[in-house]
């Protein structure tokens, strides 16, 4: 009885409160506003803190055909008991004491209609009134979104080669650079291709770190050993990634993305010897 007294009071207390915070986008971007909700679970508060952008509207892909990724519509703060990264966690698990005098938050944001965790985790009796910081996770998450080329590789010869010959095989990938706007914030994204797996169509692949060149170079070769075939090849590439906030120092991206080329038609032939009388 008395456990449901104190929650109720405190439900009072928290749904009386004016919750807002100011500036969350940076100086001289629209203010946020915020709404403070609260319900008992378990002996204890589970608040709510939803701050929304003023004057901003997203419709379709939050990512740019530039590359560029535009802001969350919305955050919260939400209580992080129970929740799973590696294994599911309870409220002491996160934070020092047990609830509801220090309770794990967790930072989300929301995209393209759903809620999403932004890598941010801190513990507090309230919602934190803190502005949404730029974290390795949101980085890493908002990477995996960015579109990046499927590019096709190419053979030397191109559409003919021979058994016990050495195909080339090259693919014009080249560094690419990116600006994301994320929480407001300019981040720098320098994406470079790192490792090609190149797929030969007759169930086998080889890899390399480089993308080839074309003849007279042979970085990167293959001699088929099945004549009067057709084989499709293509190439998997796998991206990775640092990244600067606001012209800052550049760091490692965690995760990489992997694009995969369309397949091109080749046919492996058998060269057929032939007589000659040059000479003779």
């Amino acid at each position: 009885m008395v456990t449901r007294v104190a929650i109720c009071i405190a439900l009072m207390l928290t749904l009386s409160a004016t919750l807002s915070v100011q500036g969350w986008l940076g100086e001289g971007a629209a203010a946020e506003s915020c709404e403070g909700s609260a319900h008992g679970a378990a002996g204890w508060i589970d608040t709510v803190l939803t701050c929304h952008s003023d004057g901003t509207t997203h419709t379709g892909s939050n990512v740019g055909t530039d590359g560029s990724v535009s802001d969350y519509t919305s955050y919260r703060w939400v209580p992080a008991c129970g929740i799973a990264i590696g294994a599911v966690r309870t409220c002491g698990d996160w934070c020092p004491g047990d609830p509801p005098d220090d309770i794990p938050y967790e930072h989300q944001g929301l995209y393209k209609g759903a809620w999403e965790p932004l890598g941010e985790i801190r513990c507090d009796v309230h919602p934190p009134d803190v502005a949404p910081t730029v974290t390795p996770a949101l980085v890493a998450r908002a990477f995996q979104r960015i579109p990046l080329p499927s590019l096709r590789s190419v053979t030397q010869p191109a559409n003919k080669t021979l058994i016990n010959f050495d195909t080339i095989f090259y693919v014009d990938a080249q560094p690419l650079h990116r600006t994301l706007t994320l929480l407001g914030q300019r981040v720098e994204l320098a994406i470079t291709p790192s490792t090609f797996r190149w797929v030969h169509g007759d169930g086998t692949t080889g890899v390399t770190h480089t993308a080839g060149a074309a003849y007279p170079a042979k970085d990167v070769v293959y001699r088929y050993q099945h004549a009067h075939t057709t084989v499709r090849q293509h190439v998997e590439i796998v991206w990775t990634a640092r990244w600067s906030l606001d012209g800052g120092p550049f760091q490692d991206v965690d995760g990489t993305v992997t694009t995969v080329g369309p397949e091109t038609p080749l046919r492996v032939a058998e060269a057929t010897p032939a007589l000659s009388g040059y000479g003779h």
